[in-house]
């Protein structure tokens, strides 16, 4: 969302009033982003702008009901597919790499 910040209008999480908060191991056969995730900080440089802009494009997608939600994860690994990496990015390599990854996936996936 650089350089424009959405926020959003729920209420914000108050650590103070918390009682509890519970986690489980994640099913990661279904929830295939966490591994994903995972992959591109091991990778590193460029991998992570991708990673993180397909996701972003992916999950606009969903909510506009124009992909299921598994669907975003092919994106995602099609992206990451795609890209070749760099290994130590200016800002100006970032930002051009989210700007690739949205044009990279509009040509595969765009309406």
């Amino acid at each position: 969302m650089y350089p424009e910040r959405r926020y959003l209008n729920d209420e914000r999480l108050d650590f103070e009033t918390l009682a509890q908060i519970t986690f489980e191991k994640p099913n990661t056969e279904v929830l295939r982003g966490i591994p994903l995730a995972v992959e591109s900080a091991r990778i590193g440089g460029t991998m992570t702008t991708v990673m993180n802009a397909a996701n972003e494009y992916a999950v606009e997608k969903f909510l506009k009901k124009s992909v299921t939600f598994l669907q975003i994860y092919g994106m995602i690994v099609y992206a990451m597919e795609q890209h070749t990496v760099i290994e130590t990015p200016t800002l100006e390599d970032i930002l051009e790499t989210e700007k690739w990854t949205y044009r990279t996936l509009d040509e595969k996936f765009g309406e």
